[in-house]
């Protein structure tokens, strides 16, 4: 059991709204133990952010406005003018190819106090944040390469002769691209990523900072690309020379130079990578954008064309090269390294298999269409061409299914008898199958036993049983009885059986003990530590399977069957064939790691289906539909309907799109009303794919839109009326014929007036399609807010430029159906539309308005080699005083830790107060709180930083579980806020979030739960909710740092991924998160409250109600669903409620959605997930009780599954637990319910 210590940060990672949560961030590597894990979580994002504090308090993490390109060539446009104030200037140096870019000798390195040379604690010559001077070499007309050598130069990388450092460079060397046009940036990248990860794996609070100079230096470069990248510089800066080269060297070495751009951009990308696998990626680095690079400059085409000549010659299939391609962040861009690697497995390809493969093409591959159940079974070994069958009867599997038992068959000789193998036990462990049939492991032609040609028995060749057995012994060690669970012998043939184990048929992974990978190609490959199994599974017939898409994101453990040595050797697909990390390994086996690692994450929402099964095969195209759902776990699908229908359950169930996904250019299910946004598949949407580098969460990045009940669409969006004189602007995306038609009539000049063009909240790039939509209307929401009623359109391309200041917000619905009450007088736009987005939060980022701006004159390509501030190379190796210049600030280290800790409070850099509150917590100053309190009384302005300052340490005494110094901070954050907000003439009243009351309150309620003061935790959670009457949001408070403005500035609201997660308007009703934790905690309270309490709570039923949405809390609100809410969460002392038949089916349907979207919301991670799965297995126990005898047996199992979920996931929610589980503790009481209808389950059965 875990110690009290793990137990309680377990608890605040449930419960705490921690002002600053460096524990959340997602860490790449999964060698390492929690513990481990949690140390360096905590101690590096702080740290980083706290010498980022030492330099400079006012990190500005919005790069500022778009860029739209100027109409004269010649100049910037006004955007990127506007970004040009207050940027850092640095000197420039005229670097050369053979120029080393690292700092000093390798002699020097034993100098340093520490052992590696860029191990640099709060040295004040490194960085300590992502540096902005790339805005200035690009405007000063620096080309990009020799933009790359002054970063990589000012970051004052040092060569490193440390031991542990110099084995890391060396595994990096071999795996790292290749760069032989500029071997010192080569050199460069080595060596800080060697010592970088050294770090890393070498963790102390004193050597966590010591490196975050590599890190801002990869995010300096990724952002010199982003700025290159902008309209204004990209067909000027990406050149494949740097700008010191002269004429005639670029003639000379041209061959050379083509590829210089590339390989300095694959290099880049590999530095980017590591950055994310540590989880220290550039913050504001967004899409990876190589594909303009390739159009900006002509010769840098030439890679790409050899790879895709070469693509056109190999062996391999090239429809499963171009999926792979297709799910790589760069695209076509990643092509050329996919190919040179591939070109080194030629060999691992046998002749026979080319052939199957030669007439593929990059859009279809000639084996997906094969007829799988027509193929003979195979014999293992292959050249054994005759051996005796064995019988597997398939009456006991239909048995089996009705009563819902496993489908496995026992191993061994001694479960055979006659030749007919014994079915196993309901509850013996098994492991599972997953192959292709076309391999010949399916049934095949002569399953029928032809001396009984009425008997039900599948006849199967004993040698390949036997192959099975052999490999179930390898992965299975030991005495214990074992079983085989193999599709060709363990689902019903029948058609109503078959339909009833289709609901199942994912289960059967997920519950076996491993799952044996087995692809007659892989079997074929011999395996190497190489990478080349990892990119052979990626390519393989078993990877481009629908079904086999399923058994592995549902597998626990994966076996992968390789040749070794002439024997079939299973593999572990985690420990021997991913990696783990980008640093040590090739960049095609990190590609191919990121998808498969990519594919076994939780679906959230349907972009996750598209994008893990819209390149996969299956024999039955039906098929795709019927393994979506089983994907999302639709409950009750109906998988004889039509396709139609069990798309539409999937989407009402899963209730998330991504908005790109709307983006189809497809013909829809019905050109009007509800579900007339759908295309009539799931697969005719688009794959969103990930917008930043690695991304393992999409939807995190991409805005999501709700499916309403009644089958329409509902979330924000950016939106543009359209003018008269738009027609010609505006053009059709796609083929389809009915599209184009609703595209021709929308667009007419009687009915264009009442069009808008929409786009993602969390995307306006030129270039990419927008959404058609006609306006029918408008109706308040809950909050007398105008929403939008619309009919979908289309998809179309804009030709013309964008503007931002066209672009408006709205809450927009599509789809759905016209009310009485509904207003179809359409008001002016303006009205019913807003400048910002609406559910901003109020936190005030000052942005230039760039109207006040002239466009600015580019320089010459290269000026800045003649300026006066430029010098020669060997001027910087021998001036480090000037060179340190502009990294350089006061020092602030001799300063106490107390005056340190309040200065970064007071200059609301929270990363780094939190930082220093961890090195200072065993000598806090007691007096803090009224320290800064005094700091207000001074300076007013501060008083914002001032009450994130006192939260941040009221979380720090939480954590360290001193209660009475907790309640301070909060009271004090709670009492400053007030006194501000109360005094409407206070000038700093405006600029404070509207959801830090709440969240403040919050805390402070989980510091007296957590403390057992249960009378007082009630009514801080109570006042909670009583606080959230205006607009909040979920994220972590930003930083107000300060900004300076200059021109004249207007105020804008920015908040990408609250825009993003987007929503219906009872989400955006306060803030999300905040709300349902306060219900959750009241439902606990109130559960647990006893009669000697103050100010008794309502009862359970009611905080619970108030957490669902409102269609959710309609549907609930008769009798028996009250009943059986609070029979659910009280002690089930009598009789359970008996609702009718349907009434209880209809309870069952709305709990289970409510539980997936909070699973989704809330990644399972929160204590309405329990709550939820508590009260739905109780809906299922009582429907079991007048349930026929199949069906029971369905029920009390899906029951038995929810009421074990949260029992176990209780024991980590919830606190005062012990190892008793009769404990009756007030904090534990709600698992003892979930306990106790655990047992009336058993005893029912």
């Amino acid at each position: 059991m875990a110690s009290s210590q793990d137990h309680f940060f377990k608890l605040l990672e449930y419960w705490s709204i921690d002002n600053l949560d460096a524990l959340s961030r997602e860490y790449g590597g999964h060698s390492e133990s929690d513990d481990v894990k949690r140390l360096r979580l905590k101690n590096y994002p702080g740290a980083r952010s706290y010498l980022r504090f030492l330099r400079d308090s006012s990190d500005d993490y919005d790069d500022g406005p778009m860029c739209t390109g100027a109409e004269d060539d010649a100049e910037l446009c006004r955007e990127c003018t506007s970004r040009l104030d207050e940027v850092t200037k640095i000197e420039y140096f005229r670097v050369g190819l053979e120029d080393s870019l690292l700092r000093g000798d390798a002699n020097d390195a034993d100098d340093f106090h520490y052992e590696c040379a860029n191990l640099r604690p709060n040295d004040v010559s490194m960085w300590a944040k992502e540096p902005n001077f790339y805005r200035a070499l690009a405007a000063d007309g620096m080309g990009f390469l020799s933009q790359v050598a002054h970063v990589c130069m000012y970051a004052a990388v040092n060569p490193c002769k440390n031991t542990k450092c110099e084995d890391l460079r060396d595994k990096m060397d071999s795996r790292a691209p290749k760069v032989p046009g500029w071997p010192s940036l080569r050199e460069w990248a080595i060596t800080a990523m060697s010592c970088q990860e050294n770090h890393r794996k070498d963790w102390t609070e004193e050597s966590a900072i010591g490196h975050t100079h590599i890190a801002s230096a990869v995010a300096g470069l990724a952002m010199a690309l982003a700025e290159c990248s902008r309209p204004c510089y990209r067909k000027t800066h990406f050149q494949n020379h740097l700008d010191r080269a002269e004429d005639g060297e670029v003639e000379e070495d041209a061959d050379q130079r083509v590829k210089l751009l590339d390989q300095t951009l694959d290099l880049l990308y590999w530095m980017v990578s590591v950055q994310y696998n540590f989880s220290v990626g550039p913050e504001k680095f967004g899409r990876w954008v190589s594909d303009s690079m390739s159009d900006s400059t002509g010769e840098g085409l030439e890679r790409p064309k050899k790879a895709f000549d070469q693509l056109d010659k190999t062996r391999f299939c090239k429809f499963r090269v171009w999926n792979f391609l297709e799910a790589c962040d760069r695209k076509d861009a990643d092509l050329p390294t996919i190919m040179n690697f591939l070109g080194a497995m030629e060999s691992l390809v046998e002749d026979k298999e080319k052939k199957a493969h030669e007439n593929c093409t990059p859009k279809f591959c000639q084996q997906a269409i094969m007829d799988s159940t027509k193929t003979q079974q195979m014999h293992a070994p292959v050249e054994h061409q005759s051996c005796s069958k064995l019988e597997f009867d398939m009456d006991q599997i239909d048995k089996a299914v009705d009563e819902g038992h496993s489908t496995a068959w026992l191993c061994g000789e001694e479960n055979i008898s006659d030749n007919k193998v014994q079915l196993a036990h309901p509850h013996d462990d098994y492991v599972a199958i997953s192959h292709v049939w076309s391999d010949g492991t399916g049934v095949g032609l002569s399953s029928k036993n032809e001396e009984d040609p009425d008997s039900s028995a599948r006849m199967v060749n004993s040698c390949l049983w036997e192959f099975w057995e052999d490999k179930v012994n390898k992965v299975w060690e030991g005495e214990d009885r074992k079983a085989i669970w193999w599709d060709a012998v363990s689902v019903p043939e029948g058609q109503e059986q078959y339909a009833k184990a289709l609901k199942s048929l994912h289960k059967n992974y997920a519950n076996a003990k491993c799952t044996i990978v087995h692809d007659k190609e892989l079997t074929r490959t011999e395996f190497k530590n190489d990478g080349s199994p990892c990119v052979a599974l990626v390519l393989s017939n078993w990877f481009s399977r629908g079904w086999t898409a399923l058994e592995l994101q549902m597998s626990k453990q994966v076996k992968v069957l390789f040749k070794k040595d002439g024997e079939i050797v299973p593999y572990d697909l985690d420990k021997d064939i991913l990696e783990f990390s980008p640093s040590t390994t090739s960049p095609a086996h990190w590609l191919a790691t990121s998808w498969i690692k990519r594919l076994r994450e939780p679906i959230n929402d349907i972009g996750d289906i598209i994008h893990t099964l819209n390149s996969r095969s299956t024999s039955r195209p039906r098929d795709k539909t019927r393994i979506a759902a089983l994907l999302a776990d639709v409950p009750h699908c109906d998988f004889s309907g039509q396709e139609g229908e069990i798309t539409r359950d999937i989407l009402s169930y899963l209730g998330k799109v991504p908005s790109l996904c709307l983006f189809h250019g497809e013909a829809t299910m019905k050109n009007s009303g509800p579900w007339s946004w759908c295309p009539s598949t799931i697969f005719n949407m688009p794959a969103a794919t990930p917008i930043d580098v690695e991304s393992r969460i999409m939807s995190d990045f991409l805005s999501l839109l709700d499916v309403t009940e009644d089958g329409a669409i509902s979330g924000q969006w950016r939106c543009r009326e359209l003018k008269k004189d738009d027609d010609k602007a505006v053009h059709l995306f796609g083929r389809d014929p009915s599209s184009r038609v609703k595209v021709r009539l929308a667009l007419q000049k009687s009915q264009i007036q009442r069009c808008l063009l929409l786009r993602p909240m969390a995307s306006l790039q030129q270039g990419e399609p927008a959404l058609l939509v006609k306006r029918l209307g408008q109706r308040p929401d809950h909050n007398e807010e105008q929403t939008l009623l619309c009919d979908y359109v289309g998809t179309v391309w804009e030709t013309q430029a964008l503007e931002e200041s066209e672009w408006r917000y709205s809450q927009i619905i599509m789809g759905s159906k016209l009310e009485s009450d509904d207003s179809t007088e359409l008001e002016d736009f303006d009205d019913v539309s807003s400048e910002y987005p609406k559910d901003s939060i109020s936190d005030e980022k000052v942005v230039v308005d760039v109207e006040d701006y002239e466009p600015q004159q580019k320089p010459d390509p290269a000026a800045w080699l003649s300026s006066e501030s430029t010098h020669d190379y060997d001027e910087w190796l021998g001036g480090d005083e000037s060179f340190l210049t502009v990294l350089q600030s006061d020092t602030v280290d001799e300063r106490s830790l107390r005056e340190q800790l309040i200065d970064s409070i007071a200059k609301a850099n929270q990363k780094a107060a939190q930082y220093l509150l961890e090195l200072s917590k065993d000598d806090l100053d007691p007096e803090l709180a009224d320290q800064l309190r005094l700091e207000v009384d001074e300076d007013e302005a501060k008083s914002h930083a001032i009450i994130n300052g006192l939260w941040s340490l009221g979380d720090h005494y939480l954590r360290e579980r001193e209660w009475n110094k907790a309640e301070e901070a909060y009271n004090s954050a709670l009492d400053l806020f007030e006194r501000l907000t109360e005094d409407d003439l206070s000038s700093q009243a405006h600029s404070i979030p509207s959801y830090t009351r709440a969240m403040l309150t919050y805390q402070r309620g989980l510091v007296s739960m957590l403390s057992e003061n249960f009378s007082d935790a009630g009514q801080f959670f109570m006042r909670t909710l009583d606080t959230m009457n205006g607009r909040t949001r979920s994220q972590k408070p930003l930083n107000q740092n300060g900004t300076k403005s200059h021109g004249n500035v207007k105020k804008e609201v920015i908040n990408n991924k609250q825009q993003a997660r987007g929503g219906r308007p009872e989400d955006r009703d306060g803030d999300y998160f905040v709300k349902r934790s306060a219900l959750g905690a009241l439902v606990l309270l109130s559960i647990s409250q006893e009669n000697g309490d103050d100010e008794p709570l309502d009862e359970p039923r009611k905080y619970f109600m108030r957490s669902l949405r409102f269609a959710e809390r309609d549907r609930l609100e008769g009798k028996a669903a009250k009943a059986i809410i609070d029979y659910s969460l009280g002690m089930p002392e009598g009789g359970p409620p008996s609702p009718g038949k349907q009434e209880a089916l209809d309870i069952e349907k709305t709990l289970r959605s409510a539980l997936k979207k909070f699973d989704v919301l809330f990644r399972k991670k929160h204590l309405l997930c329990c709550v939820t799965a508590l009260c739905l297995g109780v809906t299922l126990r009582i429907r079991s009780l007048s349930a026929s005898e199949s069906e029971q047996k369905r029920l009390s199992e899906d029951a038995e599954e929810h009421l074990k979920r949260a029992a176990a996931d209780m024991m980590e929610m919830l606190p005062d637990f012990s190892e008793e589980e009769d404990d009756s503790g007030r904090g534990m009481r709600l698992r003892s319910i979930a306990l106790a209808h655990e047992r009336l389950l058993e005893n029912n059965d």
